[in-house]
């Protein structure tokens, strides 16, 4: 029964239902309250409290689990792409593949890759232990080609007797415009001498050589000889090479040299500066594209390069010496940059021009 009497408000019945029949009346007017109800409000205020801290807790857990699940995923995935395009041994990478790569001693390399998407792609450089190899050529999707590399060895090299040598291959290229670079470690053969069965299906690097005696690309990096010197050769012989101390005609004259040999080569038709810068490869470059510089081509490369070019030695031309064109040839003293005359049987180190 709830009974109305002035502002004090006696509730027994409603509190009853709720809270079960209390030993005292609560007179809410002067704030009177059993102590039970307390205590009751006190449990019921804990209980809802664990409560929410129970819920808090399943809630953060699952937060925690869902984190770590793409935290996973996310870097398993990046793992994934590192090892595929590092890992020892293999021969492939994101978009190219190698098929197959010989290596020589002087560090001439031929290598077949392969554009495993459908894409087309456009193959910049090739990097091998820091020495660059730049193209710019296209592969088609799912195609391949081969490449000629050059001067590897600073960066990759067979030795004497060895049968491979495993390298890193860098290969930078673009695809659908975006840049991308693979790195492939690759177990390659190592032979006698890379040179291709068709120099014409060979991808060659860009020519970085001006065609000039002043630009030291256009000079070989090696200098040939046994220990680094050969006799000029055509001993007695008058060859025809030009005599003029002013001609740019290096490569004729190796020409005149190379169709006067005997086949086998022998001495005194034997010319061995000729023949060997004729024969040189350097560069990827086919058979006939270096030769014997003449006096003035010598001249003006120690003029552009200095003793930087050319360190010291001697260095033959192929321009015989005028009123003594059978014995003697026009040579470079690099010690001292002159051009001076000597006798086609001196040992002299070999630099070829391109």
């Amino acid at each position: 029964m709830v009974k109305n009497k002035n502002s004090n408000l006696i509730a027994q019945g409603t509190v009853e239902e709720f809270f079960g029949k209390p030993s005292k009346p609560i007179v809410y007017g002067s704030m009177k309250a059993d102590a039970s109800i307390g205590k009751f409000s006190k449990k019921s205020t804990a209980q809802g409290t664990v409560e929410y801290l129970v819920i808090l807790a399943v809630v953060v857990v699952i937060s925690l689990v869902v984190v770590g699940i793409f935290t996973n995923m996310f870097s398993s995935s990046s793992q994934q792409v590192v090892n595929s395009s590092s890992k020892l041994g293999t021969s492939s990478g994101g978009g190219i593949s190698i098929v197959e790569a010989v290596l020589d001693s002087a560090g001439d390399s031929l290598i077949k890759l392969n554009n495993t998407s459908s894409d087309p792609i456009t193959l910049t450089k090739i990097s091998v232990g820091g020495v660059d190899n730049d193209f710019s050529e296209q592969v088609v999707g799912l195609d391949s080609k081969t490449f000629s590399l050059s001067n590897l060895t600073s960066g990759c090299t067979c030795a004497s007797g060895q049968k491979s040598v495993s390298c890193e291959y860098i290969i930078t290229y673009t695809q659908n415009g975006i840049a991308k670079t693979d790195r492939i470690n690759k177990t390659i053969e190592c032979v006698t001498d890379s040179v291709p069965v068709n120099v014409n299906v060979v991808v060659q690097p860009i020519d970085e050589c001006s065609h000039s005696p002043a630009d030291p690309d256009c000079w070989s990096i090696k200098v040939g000889g046994y220990e680094g010197a050969y006799i000029w050769g055509g001993w007695h012989v008058t060859t025809g090479v030009s005599t003029d101390t002013l001609l740019f005609n290096g490569k004729d004259n190796t020409a005149i040299l190379i169709a006067l040999e005997s086949d086998p080569p022998e001495y005194p038709y034997y010319f061995p500066p000729a023949h060997y810068c004729y024969n040189l490869t350097e560069g990827g470059v086919p058979v006939g594209t270096w030769y014997l510089p003449s006096r003035a081509e010598l001249s003006a490369g120690w003029d552009a390069l200095g003793s930087t070019g050319f360190p010291s030695n001697e260095y033959p031309s192929s321009t015989e010496y005028l009123g003594y064109e059978d014995t003697m040839i026009w040579y470079l003293h690099s010690n001292f940059g002159t051009m001076n005359s000597g006798g086609k049987n001196i040992w002299l180190a070999v630099r070829c021009l391109r």
